[in-house]
């Protein structure tokens, strides 16, 4: 079925067109988005995949998740540090949550998945570099962690993705399938600096604070550009029997970048490792 799909019949390019880039339509766009991210870290273009085509790609996501290595995180900070004894129990170094998610690596996307031939759509690749004004950006061409699945589902501790800082400068995602409830990405722009890292407000904002909390609530089709290395940000629990899937893409400011195998095997598992240590010789 997705074979009788282009990866530009996937997209609203009345919308937003990454076809006409040159056009007055595709500068304004890209003048809107650059605008916005300047604002908070963050744009959602909503209904960026075709209402038209979700029964199709709902198929293909849920066949995906399937095989979703599911694994539980424990000890994690919001800077994915260790414990550091240098500071108070109660700083937001030392506030520790688990994460339980599920994962699906980019060799488990078969060939003429529609979702693998829209991150290797070289317009998505040029307006993503002009939104974030780099020369080019260059899908990752990391067997594994190129294009992913995450799953999220509901659980009784109430575990999204916790509170955290990204330490990649930008994230890319499009939302496949929204939960039954929760699951909204929420985030606070720019709650610490390269010189600041305002530990008050951070503290703030674990211990329940909402006033400067931004949400996202999850949509089918939506592309979400967010810068997250100062923006606080987080999964809020999934509630409901359906679970959140969402699809990551990775791009790159060089081609032929790719992963070390030791990241690959502690996100992806022992399928991962198999596979890793039989191309090694070992």
């Amino acid at each position: 079925m997705a074979t009788n799909f282009e990866a530009r019949d996937l997209i609203d390019l009345d919308k937003y067109p990454l076809d006409k880039l040159d056009s007055p339509e595709g500068e304004a766009l890209i003048t809107r988005c650059r605008l916005e991210m300047s604002g908070t870290n963050s744009c959602v273009l909503r209904g960026f995949i075709k209402q038209s085509l979700r029964p199709v790609l709902a198929d293909e996501a849920a066949t995906l998740a399937s095989k979703a290595f599911f694994y539980e995180k424990f000890g994690l900070n919001c800077y994915r540090t260790a414990d550091d004894a240098r500071y108070p129990l109660e700083h937001p170094r030392r506030r520790f949550y688990d994460v339980k998610e599920g994962v699906v690596a980019y060799d488990q996307f078969p060939l003429d998945s529609l979702l693998r031939k829209l991150y290797n759509w070289q317009p998505l690749a040029e307006f993503l570099a002009r939104v974030f004004e780099k020369p080019a950006l260059y899908p990752f061409e990391d067997q594994f962690q190129g294009l992913n699945l995450m799953v999220i589902k509901e659980n009784e501790e109430e575990v999204g993705m916790g509170w955290h800082f990204d330490e990649n400068e930008f994230t890319i995602t499009i939302m496949m399938q929204p939960p039954e409830s929760g699951g909204e990405f929420e985030y606070v722009p720019d709650i610490r600096s390269a010189w600041d890292e305002n530990y008050r407000a951070v503290a703030d904002v674990l211990e329940g604070q909402r006033e400067r909390v931004l949400q996202e609530p999850p949509e089918f089709g939506m592309l979400a550009l967010f810068r997250g290395g100062f923006s606080l940000h987080r999964v809020a629990p999934v509630k409901g029997e359906t679970p959140r899937i969402q699809c990551i893409a990775t791009f790159e400011k060089q081609p032929g970048m790719k992963a070390s195998a030791e990241s690959s095997m502690n996100i992806y598992g022992p399928r991962v490792r198999a596979i890793l240590e039989r191309q090694s010789g070992k």
